[in-house]
């Protein structure tokens, strides 16, 4: 076939799987490999036009819940574009984010993404799974998708995490504020804090 490729590689986005997965051009079908029979993810909601710091903040408060409740976060894609210096200069304001709006970007944006999957691959997936069939077959499935009880229901008593939700839900849903809920998670878990994903531009 002569017509354009399906996909063009730059050489310089490192690493390679994650963007191809993110940006939906990873057409290989490794479902079961990457989460097996039983997967388990976590996802909130991530607000719209913070700082730099702010954004950060949020997303390593995340990534700690789900390294607490032994999930795989899916990462947020409602980072505020404009935090970044090349806003303009790639074009963002028009391609990504446009002015009037509040975030579209991947942490990828800001930061190298190879360091925090090295780091934290085990309990983080990219924001691009949300249209997979396999994790859009999970959040139309009866019980694949559950709430984290609301923090005021919580046992305080140290008990583990099997007290606050059933292991059975594939994708837990966060509705309160994702600090709060890591607050609260050291509180119950007996954890200390956590500092291991600071943004050295804070």
């Amino acid at each position: 076939d002569d017509g354009p490729p399906a996909v063009a590689h730059a050489n310089g986005a490192d690493p390679k799987e994650y963007f191809l997965r993110d940006r939906n051009v990873w057409f290989v079908d490794d479902w079961l490999d990457r989460f097996g029979e039983e997967p388990r993810f976590l996802m909130y909601e991530h607000p719209r036009g913070l700082s730099l710091e702010q954004d950060f903040a949020q997303l390593q408060a995340a990534v700690e819940v789900a390294r607490l409740l032994n999930r795989r976060l899916v990462l947020p894609n409602t980072m505020n574009c404009r935090n970044t210096p090349a806003y303009r200069a790639w074009a963002l304001d028009v391609t990504v984010q446009r002015e009037e709006d509040n975030g579209n970007c991947t942490f990828d944006y800001f930061s190298w993404a190879k360091h925090l999957l090295e780091v934290h691959g085990d309990f983080v997936v990219e924001s691009g799974i949300r249209s997979h069939d396999g994790f859009v077959a999970l959040m139309e499935e009866e019980g694949g998708l559950g709430r984290l009880p609301q923090i005021s229901a919580w046992p305080r008593d140290g008990q583990s995490e099997q007290a606050l939700l059933p292991r059975a839900t594939s994708i837990l849903e966060v509705g309160e504020d994702i600090s709060e809920v890591r607050d609260a998670l050291r509180q119950v878990l007996q954890r200390g804090e956590w500092d291991s994903m600071k943004c050295i531009f804070q």
